[in-house]
């Protein structure tokens, strides 16, 4: 998953492997934007003051607003797309990180939610521009920090939406003879029930434990018309401990009970 492609590239960093390449503050139409599809030896981070902009890496599009960090690995290709209603304020660092490559290649960005990615940007660049006689080791520990506030977001960031639907329907298509609730699901994924709830309805057109309930109808139903079974031993393989419960789930779906569907394919195998 992104999450942790992005973590695993950002530990992968040595410190002792950091150094600034580059440092701007850009405003407005200045020249230094590039606005050609182009690529970088080193990681390209830009903080945006204020702004927005559409940004296209390797055909994957996102918008970049204020308050995000937008993040550019080493060769990954990115084009930005000049906005021309908005005045753009962005400070922007290179960092060469040694030999370190980002294997997914595509760009990715955060949310400053506290003001701490903004006061590091701010003292690099006080730092740079000042060019004071410890400078360097003081912009060496700042970047440290943004790489280390960069990880502890992307470990404890939410699935992205697309990621968050394909895990929990895996997770109940392997895991259906388990117990299965909507707090557990929404825990694994580190987002609330109403958001899981949301997020899948919209995907899938039901939520997670009635997608869970589908899928053990089906499996039921397999084992209903292949094998002599109890309907007591189906609805426990299937993740039922309370038999009333399973025939309600069963009935509900199918309009018939287990008992009544296992006899209705019988009477077609003799007719």
């Amino acid at each position: 998953m992104r999450n942790n492609e992005i973590c695993t590239f950002l530990t992968s960093i040595h410190e002792e492997n950091i150094k600034l390449v580059s440092c701007e503050k850009i405003k407005g139409d200045s020249t230094k934007w590039n606005y050609k599809k182009h690529s970088h030896s080193y990681i390209e981070i830009i903080f945006f003051k204020n702004g927005k902009l559409n940004v296209d890496s390797n055909g994957n599009r996102m918008q970049v607003v204020t308050y995000n960090l937008l993040f550019y690995p080493p060769g990954v290709a990115h084009q930005e797309y000049k906005n021309p209603d908005i005045n753009q304020e962005v400070i922007e660092i290179g960092i060469d990180i040694g030999n370190v490559i980002f294997t997914p290649d595509y760009s990715f960005k955060l949310t400053d939610e506290r003001g701490v990615f903004l006061f590091l940007f701010e003292q690099i660049w006080w730092e740079y521009s000042h060019s004071s006689e410890t400078a360097e080791q003081v912009i060496h520990t700042y970047i440290k920090a943004i790489f280390l506030y960069s990880i502890r977001y992307f470990k404890k960031q939410p699935f992205l939406k697309s990621n968050l639907v394909s895990f929990v329907t895996e997770y109940i298509l392997n895991n259906y003879r388990k117990e299965i609730s909507t707090e557990k699901l929404a825990s694994m994924c580190m987002v609330s029930v109403s958001y899981l709830n949301r997020i899948f309805r919209r995907e899938t057109g039901t939520t997670p434990i009635r997608y869970a309930n589908q899928h053990r109808v089906t499996i039921a139903k397999q084992l209903l018309v292949t094998t002599d079974m109890p309907v007591e031993e189906i609805a426990e393989h299937v993740g039922y401990e309370n038999v009333n419960y399973f025939w309600r789930v069963f009935k509900k779906a199918t309009d018939c009970s287990p008992s009544e569907y296992r006899k209705m394919f019988e009477k077609k195998k003799e007719g």
